[in-house]
């Protein structure tokens, strides 16, 4: 870890449960060094509930700690298992984006293979505004429990392009923030200004 930190890139890691004692042990080497952590369920094989509430209270035991929540937090769209266990993900992002101010959401990630959309079956690949009808629904109820200024739309490359090109996803990005009518100030939150303050990105400009 102290190698790793004398990189000027590197901001945290990503890493995964179970959320025991050598978890938290990990966790107390990233607070004391102001690092991050990326985590995201694994599905199991869809949505895996319980686990967001399991992240819920090791973010209010580490309030210090920025979480970053991938891919909306599980397994998300057609093999997340249904309308019920689709509920049960709304309840559980909702809680965590009340609970948690710590944890930051990222919104997207969910056209892989694994999600059941069957896009990377096609003869002719999806264009950015169906892509954008298909993530609405997840991507804008998202938004709404932790606002822009907590989410950041996230490409997932190189996984994504077995479904899209980088040029469609983010064109999808486009659709989705004109379509929940987002001004230009959340706009700028969600597309960089999150992921700048975030990763403590301090960018310099080059003319």
């Amino acid at each position: 870890m102290e190698a790793m930190c004398q990189s000027p890139n590197f901001r945290g890691v990503r890493a995964y449960g179970p959320y025991d004692d050598g978890f938290k042990r990990g966790l107390r080497v990233l607070e004391a060094r102001g690092l991050s952590v990326d985590v995201w369920n694994l599905p199991s094989p869809g949505y895996v509930p319980g686990e967001l509430p399991k992240l819920s209270a090791l973010a209010s035991e580490f309030p210090k700690v920025t979480f970053v929540l991938n891919h909306l937090g599980g397994l998300i769209g057609p093999a997340m298992g249904g309308d019920s266990m689709e509920g049960t993900w709304r309840q559980e992002l909702a809680d965590i984006a009340r609970c948690c101010p710590n944890v930051t959401c990222k919104v997207g990630g969910i056209f892989m293979p694994i999600n059941g959309w069957g896009l990377h079956t096609r003869a002719t690949p999806a264009g950015s505004q169906e892509l954008a009808d298909l993530a609405f629904p997840y991507f804008s109820y998202a938004i709404k429990c932790f606002g822009t200024e907590r989410c950041m739309f996230e490409s997932n490359f190189p996984v994504d392009k077995e479904s899209a090109t980088y040029r469609t996803v983010w064109n999808m990005f486009k659709h989705v923030a004109s379509r929940a009518a987002l001004t230009e100030h959340q706009k700028a939150d969600i597309f960089h200004d999150t992921a700048i303050r975030v990763y403590r990105l301090h960018l310099e400009s080059k003319l």
